[in-house]
Parts: structure tokens; sequence; C-alpha cells
């Protein structure tokens, strides 16, 4: 049983690293690491088991075991749904129509609490493509955290698009280069901060 819990433990926790922290110089060397540690702790506990019929401490100590690796799997499962709390979507200057912005579906991520939207410079792009775009990727209203990079709109951008007024728990709205829009948040009632 402990044995099972574990191979699903160094699972998860293989691919958590891997997803979450891969990019980082060494983790792979690390990694094999701590798998041919778990590796060596699974074929302990298998002879564990075996004993633990005989010797009550061995029975007691696997108990403990099984325990903390719970606490540990329910830690995991916890790190891996606050990542998925949050988006990042680039090059959204590339889209070129609405339609293609509303696959990502984003209304319909109800746990998605903070979103990051960027576009890159690109002087094809017109600002009535960008503001459609950013209309049509209409976030779920449970989003918290918006943070817009690079809207090719900000310059004459005086009022929030509809799909951002919206959203009604948004706690912090990060809109980069929007002289108009910093006027306008100026003028308005002292509960914006502009930034």
């Amino acid at each position: 049983m402990a044995e099972a819990f574990l191979t699903v433990l160094l699972e998860n926790l293989s691919s958590l690293l891997q997803n979450q922290i891969g990019i980082l110089l060494g983790i792979d060397k690390e990694m094999q690491r701590i798998c041919s540690m778990l590796s060596t702790i699974v074929v302990v506990i298998e002879d564990a088991e075996e004993r633990q019929l005989s010797d009550r401490s061995i029975k007691n100590w696997l108990q403990k075991l099984i325990d903390v690796s719970s606490e540990l799997e329910d830690i995991l499962d916890d790190c891996c749904e606050m990542e998925a709390f949050r988006l990042e979507l680039g090059n959204l200057d590339k889209v070129r129509r609405p339609k293609e912005a509303r696959f990502a579906n984003l209304s319909g991520k109800r746990n998605l609490k903070r979103l990051h939207l960027s576009w890159n410079t690109n002087e094809n792009e017109s600002e009535d493509n960008a503001k459609d775009v950013l209309e049509a990727l209409a976030p779920s209203t449970g989003l918290t955290e918006l943070n817009i990079q690079g809207y090719k709109g900000c310059e004459n951008l005086s009022s929030l698009p509809t799909s951002i007024q919206m959203l009604t728990n948004l706690k912090k709205l990060s809109i980069e280069m929007c002289p108009n829009l910093e006027k306008r948040c100026e003028k308005e009632v002292g509960a914006i901060s502009v930034y």
C-alpha cells in the first residue's frame, strides 16, 4: 500500500518539478537524484511491508510514513491547483480574428484568478483588431488580477473595454502605457490607483 502511494507521489513530484521548475539550471540532475532516492525508499518500504507482521516497530514506522506521504500528496495537489489558477497568453498580435481569440474559452475557465495578456510590437496589427481580440477573449468574471501588456489600442483607450468592465471580482488591473485612460482614472473617484 505504501509502495503504491510513494510511486504516485514520485510521479506527481516528477511532473511538478518538470513542468514548474524545469527551466532552472541543473534541475535535471536534481530530479534524477530525487527519483533515485525515492526508488530506494520504495525498495526499503517493500522490505518493511514484508517484515511488519513480525515487528511492531516496523508496522508503526510504516503507518507514520503513510501519514506523512498523504500530507505530502495534499501539498503537491495544492501546488498544482494554485498553478491552475493563473494563465499567460502571449503573441496576441498574431491573432487575426476575434473568432480565434474565443477559442481560448476564458469565460469557461471559472477557476482562473490571474491572467496576463501580452501583445508584441507588430506594425501590421490595427488598433481595431487588438480591441476586437481583447473583447473576444472575455475572461471569466471570477478573475481577480489582470495584466495587459503591449496592447496596440492603449494609446487611444479612454475607457475600459466592456469585457474588463464586467470583471466584478477584479482586485488588481495593470494596463501599461495608456495615457488617456490614466487621465480619466485621475478624474474618477479615488478608488483607482494608477501606476
